[in-house]
């Protein structure tokens, strides 16, 4: 004789009927990275091109590097 029980509930679980409880991932993180200066090495949470403190251009990110090898 088997059983009938209810699974358990995942922690921050929805229950679908017909599909069972579905867990999600926790939303992504979309603060500014941090970044570091290369004149004057302090490390700032912005997403402009240039240092607050010294207006120095930061280095592309990765992404904007890979795109420009795809242009030229």
């Amino acid at each position: 004789m088997y059983l009938q029980r209810e699974p358990k509930q995942l922690a921050g679980a929805v229950y679908h009927p017909g599909a069972g409880f579905h867990s999600y991932p926790p939303p992504k993180d979309r603060r500014p990275k941090r970044r570091v200066c290369p004149h004057c090495e302090l490390a700032a949470e912005t997403n402009l091109p240039t240092c607050p403190v010294c207006a120095a251009r930061y280095e592309p990110r990765l992404r904007d590097r890979l795109l420009k090898r795809l242009i030229h």
